[in-house]
């Protein structure tokens, strides 16, 4: 299976695999964390990490984009690794970024990673702290406290699940969807996670929530 798809207020959305979600009627396809330049910001910080990261994720966005075909996207914040990630790129990347996005409409949410992103006029797209379509609300980190009659979608804490099988344990991006809103895993390559499990989700997850996880091949809801 790779997708799953799910009906929120009204709506139907398709769950992938990738890790995006794709508003069917909407025709609007989202994601989040993207984290493009992460590798180019280590290095510049004398890391010498392999710098793949950046073309892998570029290729995996590609990729979705002619799956679904979106007139829309909207990037849910740390779409960029820091402020400074646009000028540390080559004119290649930034180039190969817009040619996927001309015939698009693109939101960049700005998230804790780039909200002061420099030399965005280079990109196509606007740049907004949130964004709302109809009864949907995209944000970059959960808001505190839920709106009436508004579902929304956010990122930021790289959601993950460990599991075991036969006595060994493995890690799996996931997407966290409750009745008010909906967490999606990170994007990117070159990104880590944060245990569902940890205080910092447990903080603010209710008992009442289901774990769609990311596999290799597969998408599966526990």
């Amino acid at each position: 299976m790779e997708s799953i798809k799910k009906y929120i207020k009204g709506e139907k959305f398709i769950f992938d695999k990738s890790g995006s979600i794709f508003l069917e009627k909407l025709n609007t396809l989202i994601f989040s964390d993207l984290h493009l330049g992460k590798s180019l910001s280590f290095a510049n910080q004398g890391s010498l990490v392999p710098p793949f990261d950046l073309d892998e994720t570029l290729f995996n966005l590609e990729s979705i984009i002619r799956k679904f075909g979106p007139k829309r996207l909207i990037s849910l914040g740390d779409s960029f690794h820091e402020n400074q990630s646009i000028l540390n790129m080559k004119r290649k990347h930034i180039n190969i970024i817009n040619s996927l996005l001309r015939k698009i409409d693109i939101t960049w949410i700005e998230g804790n990673h780039d909200s002061s992103v420099l030399f965005k006029n280079q990109l196509i797209g606007k740049f907004k702290n949130f964004h709302k379509l109809k009864n949907f609300k995209f944000v970059h980190s959960k808001s505190e406290v839920n709106e009436v009659n508004i579902f929304e979608f956010s990122g930021h804490y790289h959601p993950k699940i460990n599991l075991k099988f036969n006595g060994l344990n493995y890690t799996y991006k996931c997407f966290i969807l409750t009745d008010n809103f909906c967490i999606l895993p990170s994007f990117g390559t070159y990104t880590g996670g944060l245990d569902i499990k940890s205080n910092a989700l447990r903080k603010i997850l209710p008992t009442n929530k289901k774990i769609i996880i990311l596999g290799n091949n597969i998408i599966k809801e526990i």
